[in-house]
């Protein structure tokens, strides 16, 4: 059934793969497949929390043993961290295109605690 995830997924069939990943959740939760492929459906809609979340339990259990999803695992995060870097960009860019934005602001400077024994 994995094979058919798959296949949905490069045809962008979504709800075919959600509908299909749902059905092997209840019979094989902690397999590190059904897991990424959890994790990418939540990233594909938009629950990037989720996502970046799935993501890192994969790293951090499946190790040695599955390189395969290591690896997408940690594209999956790197795609998260671009894409949330471009919302912040357009954010900004939108601040500052708007011509009511003419406020005065404020930035709060706080000391940070320092990691040494000095």
């Amino acid at each position: 059934m994995l094979d058919l995830i798959a296949v949905a997924f490069d045809r962008q069939d979504y709800d075919t793969a959600a509908q299909l990943l749902q059905q092997l959740q209840h019979n094989s939760p902690t397999d590190p497949w059904v897991q990424f492929y959890s994790g990418r459906l939540d990233e594909i809609f938009g629950r990037l929390d989720a996502a970046a979340e799935i993501y890192r339990q994969l790293l951090l259990s499946s190790g040695h043993v599955h390189a395969k999803i290591v690896a997408q695992a940690r594209q999956g995060l790197d795609r998260i961290e671009i894409l949330l870097k471009a919302q912040r960009q357009e954010a900004i860019a939108q601040a500052i295109a708007d011509p009511q934005n003419t406020q005065k602001g404020v930035l709060v400077l706080e000391p940070m605690k320092s990691d040494s024994n000095s």
